[in-house]
């Protein structure tokens, strides 16, 4: 059963802390394993367990799997954690709960990620009105342990064990109906209510999912993400993450396709004019500083030299105002002034 906020003193406490961040961030590229609403139907994710998965209306992000009650187990959740893992798709979307984070995962998919994202993109996503609940079932989980003897014969020993857990979990407060203080499982599924698990808290709850999976940043959404919750979709060009929008065109760095950043559309598009024209204004941009930069440096050794070395201290004032100018900072975006993470 679930039962509902305010009614355990476990949720008071829970709802009163600061564990749930007031927006969680989702990044994701062009060929993530999750549907998106702001990539092209075209190159959405098919698995051959779901072939007939298609983008549901109102959703900003869907899994490949089907929210259901099995989903709520230690296998569950571990399977999720195994991002390479084909095999059985994942009804949990990661999430991260702070934008540093989500800043690495986008340098990482640009970068080292086998799968290289070259149109990657960070979505912000509203936490408002979600509410702490708690799900308690009894969980069967089944355990696999294989063996080889000398003789190099394989056995498998499967082990069954069934035990009582409580599993915290965030949804949306709209899901609670009628002032009923408990629904089941398969009622808060078909409601479609937002549910929202912290691996934090699962780590340390009775499901008892080992420290080592996963990320302590990490939240996972259950099934699905509606677009109603995204509040800004942010491009990562392979130097930053742009949280707002520059006055000049987003590219993507490394890409051989001339693909740009709309942001009418939240969306990576192709189009060779304006991707041409990005790179010409990001190179005259960097290009400025330097000969501005050379020229001072000039300057400065003519007047040096005409001084015959003659060295004067600067008078309380002007060290002052010496040490009040900011350095020059190298990894600042030319255009909006952002440093690179």
């Amino acid at each position: 059963m679930l039962n509902r906020t305010f009614d355990e003193a476990a949720e008071l406490i829970r709802g009163a802390s600061n564990i749930l961040p007031h927006t969680f961030y989702r990044v994701f590229y062009e060929t993530s394993a999750t549907l998106s609403s702001y990539v092209s139907r075209d190159i959405h994710a098919n698995h051959r367990e779901t072939p007939q998965l298609k983008l549901e209306e109102g959703n900003a992000f869907q899994a490949l799997g089907k929210a259901a009650v099995r989903d709520l187990t230690n296998q569950r959740i571990e399977r999720h954690l195994k991002w390479a893992q084909k095999k059985d798709p994942s009804s949990f979307i990661s999430a991260f709960d702070n934008i540093n984070d989500a800043k690495r995962r986008a340098r990482f998919h640009y970068d080292k990620s086998r799968r290289i994202g070259q149109r990657i993109c960070c979505a912000q996503i509203s936490t408002s009105g979600l509410v702490p609940a708690t799900v308690r079932t009894e969980v069967t989980e089944t355990e696999k342990l294989t063996t080889k003897t000398l003789l190099g014969i394989k056995s498998v020993t499967v082990t069954e064990t069934t035990r009582n857990v409580q599993i915290p979990i965030w949804v949306c407060k709209t899901a609670i109906l009628d002032g009923r203080t408990e629904m089941s499982l398969q009622e808060l599924i078909l409601s479609g209510a937002d549910v929202w698990l912290s691996i934090t808290e699962i780590r340390v709850s009775d499901l008892r999912v080992p420290a080592l999976k996963g990320h302590h940043y990490e939240w996972v959404a259950w099934g699905k993400i509606p677009k109603s919750c995204v509040q800004r979709v942010m491009p990562y060009d392979g130097k930053m993450l742009h949280r707002v929008e520059p006055p000049t065109i987003v590219y993507s760095f490394t890409s051989n396709e001339p693909w740009i950043f709309d942001y009418a559309t939240e969306m990576w598009i192709l189009d060779s004019r304006k991707a041409k024209l990005a790179r010409t204004q990001r190179q005259s941009q960097e290009d400025v500083p330097i000969e501005r930069e050379s020229s001072k440096h000039a300057l400065a050794h003519d007047e040096v030299r005409n001084k015959n070395d003659e060295k004067e201290q600067p008078s309380k004032r002007q060290k002052v105002q010496v040490d009040d100018i900011e350095d020059d900072d190298e990894d600042c975006c030319p255009t909006c002034g952002q440093k690179v993470p």
